[in-house]
């Protein structure tokens, strides 16, 4: 009705009047059903006035003024309507608050406005289109921003009739000219036409017939349209920040026609239901932080037996608050179950989340929970019968998720069927975690922190901080594990890579039938380059869903480290009962750099490749912590030093003064040591022996020897050993025959004559040539 009140209606202040035109209308004693073409709008038009409140003296259709071929609905009711959506006798057009309407009611208003003022135009030959003509371009635009919301792509072309005079009956028996405005039209045309034919259409019976039997006639496919819109100018309006969206009690919203949820959450049909559970796996770790930690895979099956069962009861016993939900879950009985705590059990096996001993672990178990849970929901099918969809040839096809199951259990699912469509979910887990779980990290997380602080938002509105600490950092220390000295396993979503978040998703995703619950956790000034090059690797890598987490300081965070206090006494106690985190004094100190120089050490490091003599100068910053302590803080390799690993380097500086601001500085440097060169290794000067002969030092890479010279560099500073020498995983080349010149670079009787110049075989020194 609102569209066409706005395509051909009235709005005054004391009414609305719609009204229909056909030939039909011009004979005497028809009635607004008498004309086969105006019927369709008719009947709409009546089914939704009924459901308004109207005056006793409301008449519905009126008899059709016989000479103009009208026929004429009045409604105040009507009017009240109009003007609750914005529009005004003096602009009875499409408003903004009709742009936030519903779909349903974008689409009712624009099946309104092109039965008013729409048409169907063209041939097969020709091209078939769908045209709204206005004088309002400002209200085309609007009838152009709804059809996209559709999915509908159109193009509006302006002054397809100019503004000018025009001949034109003057109500008295004769023509005067009149003035025209300009007339814009709105075309849609190939595939979208049948795009708008199911979404919108007519309710005109003859425009409805002419477009079906048109669309009909096509023996090839539409042609395709692509949307394009030209950018006509771009002017700066300044800069803001921008933040994550979110919507109160939704959590979801439209982002540029997209449905946006806030959390990558269990994909569902209509009415489905998340009938979930998880199994705490650090009950199951058997001598947790010895070397003897092992995890009780038989004893973690059977209990995901019972839960199965546990999960197939809740579908009974639950009271659907709609039928649409009972039937939904009755059809297909599909329950979730999952685990939590992955990250504290893998840190009391002594495993690193973000290695791939860690991936191979948290594999290990879901293929566990995978083959029992199936095994379970055979044996109920057997007892109660198959989910009433089932159909075993479809699901065990190929490429199905059953398809990859072992062969024993697909011919158990072939034989009896199962008693739920879908079986495993690993959900976040936050809440069950922390009030059941003894706070083990939830679901497929790792540990956020081993102690942090939880906001907690109230019934009034207000929010609550807690202190919280982790279970496997309490069970270390409770078992007589010096927390100051955490084994290399403790490592939380802080510390780690967002590929090392990936990499678990990745590795648990194919034993998971429906979806998995995943944050990875990134600092505030993420970039956005990184941001999408992280969603990328995920849609490479073939995973469900993602969430990132980016705290901002308009939101905050839910979670966050706790900041760090004076150290207390052994013994005193923090909320709850517990005991309060001893305080790391150096952590505190270099949480930021402090303005000003700080004293630093420069050394000119030299070694040979197989390409010859190569120089570098290393500079280490070091901020004193107190107590005649200092620690190195910062790394710099300066600019303009030759050779074609210098991005590499400084990049691996940068990263170094991060892990020294972070505190695992030590494990960064032992890891660069690791880095193998596919050139072979690299000599760093020689090595004098306790007894006083020399041997040459040899590391596997560039990296390694920078790592090993950084490390002395510390180690000379604070007064201690010299970093240990390793053994190189690659041959070091055997020591060349000395029967050349002597090499005035390192005194070795290896200088031969190659490519007519003076080469040293031992360090590769070029000397004179010609």
């Amino acid at each position: 009705m609102l569209g066409l009140l706005i395509g051909d209606g009235r709005l005054r202040e004391d009414k609305a009047i719609l009204s229909v035109w056909a030939p039909q209308y011009r004979v005497v004693g028809s009635d607004a059903h008498s004309s086969p073409q105006a019927a369709g709008i008719v009947a709409a038009v009546e089914a939704a006035i009924a459901t308004l409140p109207h005056r006793s003296d409301f008449q519905g259709w009126q008899k059709p003024v016989h000479a103009q071929g009208e026929c004429r609905l009045a409604s105040a009711a009507l009017r009240d309507l109009a003007f609750d959506w914005g529009a005004t006798p003096q602009a009875k057009t499409l408003t903004p608050a009709m742009e936030r309407g519903s779909s349903a009611f974008c689409a009712a208003l624009l099946r309104g406005l092109f039965d008013a003022d729409g048409g169907v135009q063209g041939s097969q030959d020709k091209g078939v289109s769908v045209r709204l003509t206005q004088a309002d371009d400002t209200l085309l635009q609007s009838a152009q921003r709804l059809l996209l919301r559709l999915g509908v792509a159109s193009t509006l072309y302006r002054e397809r009739r100019p503004a000018g005079e025009a001949l034109l009956p003057d109500g008295h028996g004769g023509q005067a000219f009149y003035p025209q405005r300009a007339l814009h039209e709105l075309v849609i045309s190939g595939d979208n036409l049948a795009v708008f034919a199911e979404r919108v259409g007519f309710a005109d019976t003859a425009k409805a017939e002419r477009l079906q039997r048109l669309l009909g006639g096509y023996q090839r496919r539409l042609n395709r349209e692509r949307f394009v819109a030209t950018v006509e100018a771009l002017e700066p309006a300044g800069e803001a920040p921008v933040y994550d969206v979110t919507i109160t009690d939704v959590h979801a919203f439209d982002a540029n026609g997209l449905m946006v949820h806030n959390c990558a959450e269990e994909p569902l049909p209509p009415y489905g239901c998340c009938c979930l559970g998880s199994i705490d796996l650090t009950r199951f770790v058997v001598d947790p932080f010895s070397p003897n930690a092992a995890f009780d895979e038989n004893r973690f099956s059977a209990l995901v037996d019972v839960a199965v069962r546990m999960l197939d009861n809740v579908l009974d016993l639950t009271l659907w608050p709609l039928p649409q939900q009972h039937d939904e879950a009755m059809a297909k009985r599909r329950i979730g179950l999952g685990f939590t705590g992955l990250g504290d059990a893998l840190v009391m096996l002594g495993l690193r989340y973000d290695a791939a001993e860690g991936r191979e672990m948290a594999a290990r178990i879901a293929r566990r929970m995978r083959d029992a849970a199936y095994a379970a929901s055979v044996e109920l099918a057997r007892e109660k019968g198959a989910f009433p969809k089932f159909d075993a040839d479809g699901y065990l096809a190929e490429g199905t998720f059953a398809s990859r199951l072992d062969e024993p259990l697909k011919q158990a699912i072939r034989a009896h069927g199962l008693r739920n469509s879908h079986l495993l979910s690993i959900a976040p887990t936050g809440t069950v975690s922390l009030a059941f779980a003894d706070n083990a990290s939830n679901g497929i997380e790792p540990a956020f922190s081993w102690t942090y602080q939880r906001r907690k938002r109230e019934a009034d509105g207000s929010t609550s901080t807690y202190d919280v600490e982790d279970h496997a950092w309490r069970l270390y220390h409770a078992l007589g594990g010096d927390r100051a000295q955490l084994p290399a396993a403790f490592v939380t979503a802080l510390e780690m890579p967002a590929a090392a978040h990936l990499g678990m998703m990745e590795a648990v995703q194919p034993f998971i039938d429906t979806a998995i619950s995943k944050t990875v956790n990134v600092p505030a000034d993420y970039a956005y380059d990184d941001f999408q090059g992280l969603y990328l690797a995920a849609w490479r890598a073939g995973l469900k869903g993602l969430a990132t987490y980016r705290p901002n300081d308009i939101l905050g965070a839910v979670l966050q480290a706790k900041p760090d206090v004076a150290s207390e006494p052994e013994g005193a106690r923090a909320e709850g009962g517990r005991a309060a985190p001893a305080a790391d004094p150096m952590r505190a100190v270099i949480e930021s750099r402090p303005k000003g120089t700080l004293p630093g050490v420069v050394e000119k490091l030299e070694y040979w490749t197989q390409q010859g003599r190569q120089a570098l100068y290393l500079v280490v910053s070091f901020l004193p912590v107190g107590d005649g302590r200092e620690r190195a803080i910062e790394f710099f390799m300066p600019v303009g030093q030759s050779g074609e690993s210098q991005q590499w380097i400084t990049s691996s500086m940068r990263l170094l003064s991060l892990a020294a601001r972070g505190g695992f500085l030590e494990r960064a440097l032992a890891d660069m040591r690791k880095v193998a060169w596919d050139r072979g290794p690299v000599r760093l000067g020689t090595y004098t022996r306790p007894d006083g002969s020399t041997v040459p030092m040899w590391h596997d890479s560039e990296v390694a020897a920078i790592a090993w010279a950084i490390q002395n560099i510390i180690a000379r500073r604070n007064g201690s050993d010299a970093a240990p020498l390793a053994t190189p995983t690659q041959a070091v080349p055997a020591a060349p025959t000395m029967t050349g010149a002597k090499c005035p670079e390192c005194g070795a009787h290896a200088m031969i004559r190659k490519d007519g110049c003076d080469f040293c075989t031992q360090c590769g020194h070029v000397g004179s040539c010609g």
